[in-house]
């Protein structure tokens, strides 16, 4: 998973959070109610662990959110699951596609910003350096 699925899942989980809060419930009388383990929804609303169309529908269910946010949320969601299915099919032939495809990208820029207050970007790193981070990690 990429980190912007996984900030995309957090986004949603932060979305229905503030949903149960609004809504008056702690994790646990939230999961009470909808019959699953308090895990569940912590997971869910960290964005470390995916959802379903059913779960958002008994999650806005059970807060009394209004249908257009649902709908709202809804989409959102399929959203995610579009992003991680092209991911993994990106992924199926190995990592080596993609990272040339961000060789040529980074070849292509004719300016490249970092801050890096710890170490020597990427970039600018001698071998020896990168092998000396490395190992002293």
């Amino acid at each position: 998973m990429s980190r912007r699925q996984f900030r995309g899942r957090q986004e949603l989980g932060a979305r229905l959070r503030r949903l149960r809060l609004e809504a008056g419930l702690t994790g646990t009388d939230l999961a009470e109610v909808l019959g699953w383990a308090q895990s569940k929804v912590s997971r869910i609303e960290t964005g470390r662990q995916s959802t379903t169309t059913g779960d958002v529908r008994a999650w806005a269910a059970a807060v009394q959110a209004p249908p257009g946010l649902v709908e709202d949320l809804i989409a959102d969601l399929r959203s995610l699951r579009v992003e991680h299915a092209a991911w993994r099919r990106q992924l199926r032939a190995g990592h080596a596609p993609r990272q040339r495809t961000l060789i040529a990208l980074e070849a292509a820029a004719r300016l490249d910003r970092t801050f890096q207050p710890l170490f020597i970007p990427g970039l600018l790193q001698t071998a020896e350096y990168a092998r000396y981070v490395l190992t002293a990690s």
